[in-house]
């Protein structure tokens, strides 16, 4: 899910800041139809979902930046944790079969 997904900043200033987003998971654009061709507007909002029988657990991610004179900072790893629904029966107190 996560695996070699990029994003592109461009130049950043010294002191400045830029933010990027990807999405991750199955996305949908909102009302963009699958295996269409027509372009999406700039503002679609995506919804995205992961299974519904994910499990809880936590991910690594690394993120590795580069810079084409070989000056980028040092790797950054994070930790993404995805909490797994609970069980039916566990809220209610019944056992439903």
């Amino acid at each position: 899910m996560f695996d070699k997904k990029e994003l592109v900043l461009g130049k950043i200033d010294p002191g400045k800041t830029r933010t990027a987003t990807i999405p991750l998971g199955w996305c949908d654009v909102e009302g963009h139809k699958p295996g269409s061709t027509a372009p999406l507007p700039k503002d679609a909002p995506h919804v995205c979902r992961l299974p519904r029988d994910t499990l809880s657990r936590q991910n690594g991610i690394t993120v590795k930046f580069d810079e084409a004179r070989g000056r980028a900072p040092a790797e950054q790893t994070l930790r993404v944790s995805l909490r797994a629904l609970s069980d039916p029966s566990s809220r209610t107190g019944r056992c439903w079969r």
